[in-house]
């Protein structure tokens, strides 16, 4: 669960919550689904791996290996998508 819903599907809202909560933002992120994680959100490489972990070891979404070299250049949207097939599967 993120936030005590179900992980059946990955909302923005949610995804603003881990990003303010486990990446320590200093306040409240507004993301927006066109929002590129290292351009627009400042998402740098040890955000990300921190991200990462945090899928991972609390939410047990481990994204793909064929998606992490483009991993810093995606859009919300497109890690959105990327965790919906690994919901879904």
């Amino acid at each position: 669960t993120i936030g005590g819903t179900n992980m059946s599907r990955l909302t923005i809202a949610q995804f603003e919550d881990i990003l303010t909560e486990q990446l320590e933002w200093p306040s409240p992120v507004a993301v927006l689904a066109t929002d590129s994680l290292r351009d627009d959100l400042g998402l740098d490489s040890m955000r990300l791996i921190h991200l990462l972990l945090h899928l991972e070891l609390e939410h047990r979404l481990v994204i793909p290996d064929k998606h992490m070299s483009a991993l810093p250049k995606m859009r919300v949207e497109e890690l959105m998508s990327v965790l919906q097939e690994v919901i879904h599967d």
